[in-house]
């Protein structure tokens, strides 16, 4: 859960709905996956999507998320804060252009 605009590290924003996730590989997605099945709840590699079906992700901001709201698991390629304008380079401007 969103406490204060506190986000974990792992925290995503989806490009396409702005929802927010935190970030999964697949090998954590795969063990939860398994673990529900050995006490026989349905957990399907869907529940770790988008629920817009989108799949490009970037690191969430505070604003984000309000206070409050839940966060749930999603399967992204690569953690949250692999990358980051500085790391690309980006100016102030691109930086802007993009929504980052």
């Amino acid at each position: 859960m969103c406490v204060e605009g506190d986000l974990p590290d792992a925290a995503v924003t989806c490009r396409r709905c702005g929802t927010v996730g935190v970030a999964v590989s697949e090998a954590v997605a795969g063990a939860r996956i398994e673990a529900a099945a050995s006490r026989g709840e349905d957990l399907k590699r869907e529940d770790f999507l988008c629920r817009c079906g989108g799949a490009a992700f970037r690191p969430a901001r505070p604003e984000d998320a309000p206070v409050g709201a839940a966060l749930y698991a999603v399967v992204a390629d690569r953690p949250a804060r692999a990358v980051t304008p500085a790391r690309l380079g980006l100016t102030i401007r691109e930086r802007a252009s993009i929504g980052w």
